[in-house]
Parts: structure tokens; sequence; C-alpha cells
């Protein structure tokens, strides 16, 4: 009798473990006839997700895709380290392409900034009036000179009046055109005090290009710089910005 009731329990513990697996068996088939489904993912843990899933070789974070190089036709800018002088940021901004198109007689413009920001906690001005110039060097570290003349002088020039977070950039005339050759370029720069500079002759290489920008309050040019205008302070120091880098391309390519 009591052999009997252990027999009947090994085939009730039998017949049980046959159900559980086939019932597993089945679930696992519907969900891969995709019958069943998990919850809904949210899409942008998701993108997460995958932006930031580690690598299995090095473990970091993978990155997503920066794109480095705008593509022909369309204009990127792009900017130098920023430097601190005195409470006051200076970036340094270029185009990265510059091409000059319909030779010998192609006329283009060409974006280059001077981004200025207070980074202090007071009321600063800047003056604009013969304080800043640009300085183009090859790959190599070679300086383009740039010879410059003032035919007449402009009244826009004033100083510029920039508060504590704000920021301003200077932003002037400037063009790209080909030299007397008819192969190489040269890049004209108006700084809106009516004087221009030349800087050339440039080919279809890389270049880098910076800017200084200096406010000594003391004697200079012949002319003593405010120290103050209206009871607002005039920033004072030299900054000379970092390297920006840029390409002269050809208009083919």
């Amino acid at each position: 009798m009591g052999m009997n009731k252990v027999m009947l329990a090994g085939t009730v513990i039998l017949a049980i473990g046959a159900i559980g697996l086939s019932a597993a068996f089945v679930f696992q088939q519907a969900l891969g006839a995709g019958r069943l489904s998990a919850a809904p993912e949210d899409p942008e843990a998701a993108k997460d997700s995958q932006a930031e899933k580690p690598t299995p070789a090095t473990g970091q974070k993978q990155q997503r895709r920066v794109v480095t190089e705008a593509p022909r036709g369309c204009m990127q800018l792009l900017e130098s380290e920023p430097v601190t002088v005195h409470g006051v940021e200076f970036v340094a901004l270029a185009q990265g392409r510059w091409a000059a198109c319909n030779p010998p007689y192609g006329h283009d413009p060409i974006q280059v900034q001077l981004r200025i920001t207070n980074r202090s906690d007071k009321d600063l001005l800047f003056p604009t009036f013969d304080t800043f110039v640009i300085v183009i060097k090859t790959a190599a570290g070679e300086e383009i000179r740039a010879p410059g003349i003032r035919s007449h002088v402009l009244r826009g020039a004033v100083p510029v009046l920039i508060v504590p977070g704000a920021s301003y950039c200077l932003s002037r005339v400037a063009f790209i055109t080909w030299g007397e050759d008819g192969k190489s370029r040269v890049f004209e720069y108006q700084d809106g005090t009516g004087s221009e500079f030349s800087y050339g002759p440039l080919h279809a290489r890389k270049y880098t290009l910076s800017f200084e920008y200096e406010n000594p309050v003391e004697e200079a040019g012949g002319r003593i710089q405010p120290k103050e205008i209206g009871g607002i302070s005039a920033w004072s120091g030299k900054a000379v910005t970092k390297d920006v880098p840029f390409e002269v391309k050809d208009p083919d390519s």
C-alpha cells in the first residue's frame, strides 16, 4: 500500500513537470512567431541606451558621430579654444573652407569673427579703433604678411559696451579674390576704421587664423586711449587667441 502511494506521487510530479515544459515550449514558439511581444520601449530611452552602450573591446561609451567638415556648397564656422585675459574671454572664428570662384575675377565673402565675452562682474567697454588685427599662418607656422593702407577714417568704429555674461562678435567685411597671377588668392580684410589689409599670396592648402586684441589705455598710435567713458571702465590688456584652422580650396574641389 505504501509503495503504491509513492509510485502515484512520482507519477503526479512527472506529469506536472511535463505540463510545465510543454507550456514553456508553447510560449517560446509564440514569441518567435510574433504573437506575443514585450512591453513597448521608450524611443528616447532606446536612443540613449544605444548611444551610451559600452563597446566590448574598450568598455568606453560609444560617441555619436560628429560632422567635422561641411558638405560642399555649405558653410561651417570653426572656432578656436577660448583664451581668458583679465576676466574676458576671446575666441577666433573662421569659415572652414575658403574658395574663390570664377577665376580670375572671383570675389567671394569670407566669415571671420572675434567673439568677446565678458566673464567679469562689471560692465566693460571695448574700443574698436586700431585695437585688433588678424594673423594668418601656414600649417608650418610661417606668417603671411599683410600690408595695410588707410584711405579714409570711418566714424563708426566706436567702443562696444559688454555687460557681465554677454558676448559681442567683431565681424567686418572680408572676402577672398584672385591674385594678379590668376592662380594664387588674396584675402582682403576691412577693419571698419578705414583700413584695409591684404593677406597673400594664398594657395590651395591649410592655414590657421588668430586675432590679437590690445587696448593699453595709454599712448597708442599718437593718441591716449581713455580709461573710462561715461563712468564705465574700458578693458585694458592684450589678448591673443588660439589658432583656428581653415583651408583654401580650388573652385572645383
